[in-house]
């Protein structure tokens, strides 16, 4: 499929999309046949983050479900901000329980869920989109026949658990370097 005919599918997508759709709805919408690789591609939009799936297998339009396409920032406290790529947008705050799993630098879908006096935007990220990191690097820390990684940077403030088996002889105090399974 071409950038033009992507682009293309993408706001005759965004123009069907005035609720939230499953992909059948879509489907049937744009008059598409069902093993038409524009299924796939709209597949593809979601995980972009161009458009989101929420529960029930149904896609939406990340601006009209008060959804925010961003980076985390990470804090060293253990809340942090979800930076909008779309410009004009304000960042959106994170407290640490509203994390789910995500890490400064990864490219996440943030519900916002209110916000303050003064206009501050706060939200719990529901997705994510793209990890920013694929390894990790941080002091280890026997536990048992495993370990616990704790990470260097302190804007990451999740341990990583090193399974039995696989520590790699690593000794307590050593600075190592895991793989994010």
């Amino acid at each position: 499929m071409s950038m033009n005919s992507k682009k293309e599918l993408l706001e005759r997508v965004r123009a069907v999309l005035v609720n939230p759709l499953t992909i059948a709805e879509i489907r049937k919408k744009l008059a598409l046949p069902k093993n038409s690789p524009a299924v796939r591609q709209i597949k593809e939009f979601a995980k972009s983050g161009e458009i989101v799936k929420i529960r029930g297998g149904r896609y939406g339009l990340p601006d009209e479900m008060n959804l925010v396409i961003g980076t985390v920032q990470g804090h060293k406290d253990g809340f942090g901000f979800v930076i909008p790529e779309e410009a004009g947008k304000k960042d959106v705050f994170v407290g640490s329980r509203n994390f789910m799993e995500a890490m400064d630098g990864d490219r996440v879908v943030c519900r916002v869920e209110g916000g303050d006096r003064d206009g501050r935007l706060a939200g719990r990220v529901i997705r994510i989109l793209e990890r920013a990191n694929k390894t990790i690097t941080g002091i280890f820390n026997s536990r048992g026949r495993g370990g616990v990684i704790v990470p260097i940077n302190k804007r990451i403030v999740q341990s990583f658990m090193v399974p039995p088996g696989k520590t790699m002889r690593a000794k307590s105090g050593h600075v190592v370097m895991g793989v994010i399974t």
